[in-house]
């Protein structure tokens, strides 16, 4: 059966560590390709000052991502606008891709909070899970236990350790952002 990848997020911005856990994600989980699907307005960033807007961020992941074939950057969620609609996207692939199985690379802090999610019951039916662990989040997972028939897998490994925030930061203090994110994606956002 193919298996496609989707990974969603805020991409606020696209860096290093995205590109290496993408392309981690695409080999061991044996995905034909991926999508990477920016968030509209993340429910936990509403109104934050620190969100660029989903035009730069769709502008920066393709710039990332660019020349790298089994990766597509899919704009239905920042053209669809308000809050992240994972069950509703997952829905629309699923039904466009009937005999595919698809595979949702998450953080271990997105699966710590699965169960929150909107019809995680329906969530678990439409997508296995491929998880990479992060920093302070080992589980447990309470989805796992309302929904022990979850497909979940874990992408364990070093993958380099950067966050959006750090990206930021940086580039508020006018540090160099060479191996944080790719050359292409540092002039953009110098120039934004």
């Amino acid at each position: 059966m193919r298996r496609l990848g989707v990974f969603g997020g805020t991409f606020n911005p696209v860096h290093n560590g995205h590109l290496v856990l993408a392309q981690e994600a695409l080999r061991r989980g044996r995905l034909e390709h991926m999508l990477l699907l920016p968030n509209a307005q993340p429910s936990h960033k509403q109104r934050s000052a620190e969100l660029m807007t989903a035009t730069a961020r769709l502008h920066l992941l393709r710039l990332a991502f660019s020349g790298l074939a089994d990766f597509r950057v899919d704009e239905r969620e920042v053209t669809r606008g308000g809050v992240s609609y994972s069950v509703d996207t997952l829905r629309e692939l699923k039904a466009a891709n009937p005999d595919t199985e698809l595979v949702f690379l998450l953080g271990s802090d997105s699966m710590e909070e699965l169960h929150r999610w909107r019809a995680p019951e329906e969530l678990v039916q439409l997508a296995a899970f491929l998880v990479h662990p992060r920093s302070g989040h080992a589980g447990p997972y309470p989805i796992l236990e309302f929904h022990p028939d979850a497909r979940v897998e874990f992408l364990d490994g070093p993958l380099i350790d950067i966050s959006s925030t750090l990206v930021r930061e940086r580039l508020k203090a006018g540090l160099p952002l060479r191996g944080y994110v790719p050359d292409a994606v540092e002039a953009a956002l110098r120039a934004l």
